[in-house]
């Protein structure tokens, strides 16, 4: 494949990455510790007490907090993988390239012959 197909294919990957970084969902939906999240719901509706409530809010920030990290890690191993792909393609890809034409033995005879 020529350079600039691999590099309209990087492109499109990050492309790709932010589409699905941006993709909405459902943040309370989430199946870190679902259960208790609803049970603690469940209390705080069925007593509105403000122990209950606040039972509910530390369950919620732990999702949060559990959420963050996750982004924070997801992020950070796409940023790593994005990196070490794109300086493969980007530069051996070419230098392989311009290396295997200068070292082909029918380039140079041909430049001998002309």
């Amino acid at each position: 494949m020529k350079a600039i197909h691999w590099r309209i294919i990087i492109v499109l990957l990050l492309l790709l990455q932010v589409a699905w970084f941006l993709q909405p969902g459902d943040r309370l939906a989430d199946p870190y510790r679902y259960k208790e999240r609803q049970k603690a719901y469940l209390d705080w509706m069925r007593d509105k007490t403000p122990e209950s409530h606040a039972i509910f809010q530390k369950e919620r920030g732990r999702l949060y907090d559990h959420q963050g990290l996750v982004a924070i890690v997801t992020v950070l191993s796409f940023l790593v993988l994005d990196g070490v792909g794109i300086y493969y393609f980007w530069n051996y890809g070419i230098r392989k390239t311009m290396a295997q034409q200068v070292d082909d033995p029918n380039r140079l005879g041909e430049e001998r012959q002309g």
